[in-house]
């Protein structure tokens, strides 16, 4: 940069247009006299992504909601994956993380509560960038030994064993853990009145393959998933976003599955349908 430097004069302005990478030097003297250099700047580095990702240790469904987990029943542990490419990772929090500089660091449930977690990301330049999850834990653990579950029927607490939870949740749609007045059934009491416009299978039974068809009442996130007779997420067919009215075939393969009952659940927005299909060789 060329700056020319002139005798009495007073500070100038440093002025850094958005365009061009260049910055711009004006130096003003007391009789109004100017002059001014540019040179072209280069800015090294980035602002590191931040996010955090959820991942339960296993796939039992629970209520589709991974940040919550639940004291007797389903997955009793996530990992937090922080976003790829730092250089460091600074968890700040409650006790429960196995680390508290890993990328990836577990949470294990022990009491129920509310678990608020944020990571510093830093990157190879030194820039930071942060990111937060709340983890809620349910105790859900009732019986004489803790060895049943404890799930809301109908806005009625019923205690049942673990064997039977994955009906009530997929089948009647209860929710795990106490009722609340907090606690909204997805469904109406007669799950037939509930039922959308379209939503079948066919053919059903199948030995090779079956088409999903839906329809969605109205414009939002869509999500279909396929789950075994033991409650287990099995496969996602579709997740995202739909218009009201669409149609949908979604062809479920079966050479990779085993025998048996499965049940794909089909949720928009708010709402929850089911779909039993049989794989037959």
């Amino acid at each position: 940069m060329d700056l020319v430097v002139m005798k009495g004069v007073r500070p100038g302005v440093l002025a850094i247009p958005v365009l061009g990478g260049q910055v711009k030097l004006t130096v003003t003297d007391a009789f109004g006299n100017t002059n001014s250099a540019t040179a072209t700047v280069t800015v090294n580095g980035s602002i590191p992504a931040a996010a955090i990702t959820v991942v339960p240790a296993s796939t039992v469904y629970t209520g589709g909601v991974p940040t919550n987990l639940y004291l007797g029943y389903g997955p009793q542990s996530v990992t937090l994956q922080a976003s790829a490419g730092g250089t460091s990772y600074a968890w700040t929090g409650p006790a429960g993380l196995n680390s508290t500089t890993s990328a990836s660091p577990v949470f294990t449930a022990t009491t129920a509560g509310s678990f608020a977690y944020q990571v510093t990301i830093t990157n190879q330049y030194g820039c930071t960038n942060t990111a937060s999850v709340t983890l809620k834990v349910q105790d859900v653990r009732c019986g004489s030994n803790n060895n049943k579950v404890l799930v809301c029927h109908y806005g009625s607490q019923i205690c049942v064993n673990a064997g039977d939870v994955a009906t009530h949740l997929l089948t009647h749609y209860d929710p795990l853990g106490k009722c609340t007045a907090g606690t909204a059934r997805l469904l109406a009491a007669s799950p037939e009145a509930a039922q959308p416009p379209l939503f079948e299978a066919f053919p059903n039974p199948f030995n090779e393959s079956t088409t999903l068809r839906f329809r969605a009442m109205a414009t939002g996130t869509v999500q279909l998933r396929v789950y075994n007779a033991l409650g287990q997420l099995v496969l996602t067919l579709y997740d995202q976003e739909t218009q009201a009215g669409q149609v949908h075939d979604i062809v479920l393969a079966g050479k990779d599955l085993a025998e048996g009952l499965y049940t794909c659940r089909l949720q928009l927005n708010k709402r929850l349908f089911t779909q039993r299909v049989m794989l037959s060789r």
